[in-house]
């Protein structure tokens, strides 16, 4: 394993609501649709490292600009969903922040694993997602 650090820009996302999602059916939904923009991030060169867990999303990216395109695309996807036709009862959005600074980068042969440092913590803070 190796270490290094690095200027990374960081989007750390979260669905507002989804801990009031008691029904099932409605949560499991959800579930897929987390997992279909789950996929479709993975498959992009323009960030090094993913990560999510529940409805909270963390991405990096040596780009800025790179990670402002995800999170209007993320917007665009909550925005434009007809959440009311999937039966839910509200609209859902998504809260997206963007951080730039040094953190340490964790890598196994050559793959980004983690990426660890004060600003991921403070940012994960700020956004209540920790």
């Amino acid at each position: 394993m190796e270490e290094k650090r690095k200027i990374v820009s960081m989007l750390f996302a979260d669905i507002k609501g989804f801990s009031g999602i008691k029904n099932d059916p409605l949560y499991s939904k959800l579930g897929s649709i987390i997992d279909q923009i789950k996929t479709n991030l993975q498959s992009q060169d323009t960030n090094f490292f993913i990560n999510t867990w529940g409805d909270a999303f963390f991405i990096c990216s040596y780009d800025p600009f790179d990670l402002i395109e995800i999170a209007l695309e993320l917007r665009d996807k909550f925005r434009n969903k007809n959440w009311l036709k999937l039966g839910f009862n509200e609209k859902l959005s998504i809260r997206i922040g963007i951080h730039t600074e040094s953190a340490n980068i964790r890598f196994e042969d050559g793959k980004a694993t983690n990426v660890i440092g004060s600003s991921v913590i403070i940012m994960l803070l700020e956004l209540n997602l920790w």
